[in-house]
């Protein structure tokens, strides 16, 4: 069978087919020792909180519906997205306690895609159409 450009990036090997990964990268070598792998999970285990993002997740789809808290339109739970209302890496809050809002429930609430797509971008200091 052919073999194909492992996706990791950077890997130069070539990944067996069917596979994503080469087997150096597939076997954790390459992705979760990577300096960029390790940072990320060093950042995220340092978030504060007790799951309330999971928990909302988890409780929408069970019901299998739920309402955007900005448009206040009701949507299947596939086209909700549970979003922090102050970002998990959020760098410039010093009063949520080292830069975060953390992961509890009244940080966290439902948005359709289109309005967690605006509020994402208001966070990161992108100009949104809300703005004019």
């Amino acid at each position: 069978m052919a073999k194909r450009a492992c996706a990791f990036n950077g890997c130069l090997l070539l990944a067996d087919h069917g596979e994503s990964y080469c087997k150096k990268c597939r076997g954790g070598v390459g992705l979760r020792n990577s300096a960029r792998y390790k940072a990320h999970a060093q950042r995220r285990r340092a978030v504060p909180g007790d799951g309330a993002a999971s928990r909302l997740r988890r409780r929408v789809n069970t019901i299998g519906s739920g309402r955007c808290e900005l448009c206040r339109t009701t949507y299947k739970a596939s086209d909700l997205e549970v979003d922090h209302r102050i970002p998990l890496l959020a760098k410039s809050n010093k009063k949520a306690g080292g830069g975060s809002g953390g992961d509890f429930d009244h940080n966290v609430w439902l948005l359709c895609h289109p309005c967690h797509k605006l509020k994402t971008r208001k966070d990161r200091g992108y100009p949104t159409p809300l703005d004019t």
